[in-house]
């Protein structure tokens, strides 16, 4: 069959400068580069949220640690003492200085190996303080003067005692008089023994002052014993009680610190130390118990009655403000009639002080709070112009552009601020 030369096509032949690359295309015709503009608007947010963030933290941490603390400075007043005083425990005139006795008792034992037993008959012996309740008129006491518990054992006192009459302090109170005595037990034993009893005269039974009499322990009353008991030697239990004297006296002075009360004012030569023996105990196993007791009475002087005294005597400006001394330790303090002072029989006391006494006006802190309440913080001194006994106040507010004082008064601190040099 014959083919017709214009029906067959011919096929192109491929040419290497005919081959279309995938893509040549694609790639735009005018490149340009990021849009700055864009760049400084992302930059410029980040900052922004940063100033932001340090603008939170910063108002959130002067809301956590704002307050508002106040800085007083009170009045203050240096005297230069090297004076003797008299102070009484009942003064009956107002402008006398008063004292308290601190009483302290404490007991201590040590055991020691027994080297024999003998037979023993001891007398219980202490002291009592008798009260005169019933007239302004002295109650004398004879030798062996009984006093009668309420156990019902029979002492009888060792010297002839008066027991002063009822007086009138200063508040106008009726006190009785007081004196104290040392008694024995009428018989050998131990049921003799006591720390706490009450006592009555038997020879007033059937008087007036019968009721109106009466006494207590003052120095617990021991040592009474009879019968077998061990003992051992007396240079051994001499020297057992010198030791337990000493450890005595150093716990009473440190437990006389400990316990006193922080607006009262203690000096170590207005301690009075006593001592007593106490009868030996069996131990057991051939030992025997030595024991010791003792008892401290400390005169003690409250801060703020001391100073006004001294405000009293020493300076012409003062009209009677409610004043402290501030570190009352740093005064000297000797009493000058110790040889014949007895702590027990309360009489006056005569002392000496020296040094310089630094005297601190007081302020009624909760009232300060309540007069600054909402208070701006430029009214301060017209506040305390109603407070004489404060010289200058410094108020510190945070944050710092608060100007004036919370409502909750708790929210306000007041710091008391001595000056080192105290205006004379």
């Amino acid at each position: 069959m014959s083919e017709r030369i214009n029906d067959i096509t011919q096929k192109k032949s491929r040419s290497v400068r005919n081959i279309q690359t995938d893509g040549a295309d694609d790639t735009p015709d005018d490149i340009s580069p990021p849009n700055e503009r864009s760049n400084r608007w992302y930059a410029g947010g980040v900052w922004f949220l940063l100033v932001l963030v340090m603008l939170f933290l910063f108002f959130g941490l002067s809301v956590v640690f704002s307050g508002t603390t106040v800085q007083v400075h009170p009045k203050q007043s240096e005297i230069q003492l090297d004076e003797s005083y008299t102070a009484e425990i009942t003064p009956e005139q107002e402008e006398t200085l008063n004292y308290e006795i601190m009483t302290i008792s404490e007991r201590a034992g040590e055991t020691a190996e027994a080297d024999g037993q003998q037979q023993v008959q001891r007398y219980a012996t202490g002291t009592l303080i008798v009260y005169n309740n019933y007239s302004s008129e002295p109650l004398n006491l004879v030798d062996n003067t009984r006093f009668e518990s309420d156990e019902g054992y029979i002492y009888r006192a060792q010297n002839r005692t008066v027991v002063p009459g009822q007086h009138t302090n200063a508040q106008g109170q009726t006190l009785p008089g007081t004196t104290t005595v040392t008694v024995r037990a009428a018989e050998p034993g131990r049921e003799y023994n006591t720390q706490d009893a009450e006592f009555t005269v038997p020879g007033l039974e059937g008087s007036p002052s019968y009721e109106s009499t009466y006494a207590e322990v003052d120095t617990a009353i021991s040592g009474g014993t009879a019968g077998i008991q061990k003992t051992v030697s007396s240079s051994t239990e001499s020297q057992i009680r010198t030791n337990l004297r000493n450890t005595l006296e150093n716990r009473l002075f440190s437990t006389a610190h400990a316990q006193k009360p922080d607006s009262f004012i203690l000096y170590d030569d207005a301690i009075f130390t006593s001592f007593q023996s106490l009868q030996n105990q069996d131990a057991g196993n051939d030992l025997v118990r030595i024991r010791e007791s003792g008892t401290l009475k400390a005169i003690i002087f409250g801060n703020r009655e001391l100073a006004r005294f001294l405000a009293n005597r020493h300076l012409d400006n003062y009209e009677g403000g409610d004043v402290r001394l501030h570190s009352p330790g740093d005064l000297s303090f000797e009493i000058t009639n110790k040889d014949s002072y007895n702590p027990t029989e309360k009489q006056p006391v005569n002392f000496t002080l020296s040094g310089t006494a630094d005297l601190v006006w007081q302020f009624e802190s909760t009232a300060l709070r309540e007069d600054l309440i909402n208070q701006e913080k430029s009214d301060i001194q017209s506040i305390l112009a109603n407070y004489p006994s404060i010289t200058r106040a410094e108020v510190i507010m945070r944050p710092f552009w608060k100007r004036s004082f919370p409502q909750n008064p708790e929210e306000i601190e007041i710091e008391t601020v001595l000056d080192a040099n105290s205006s004379k």
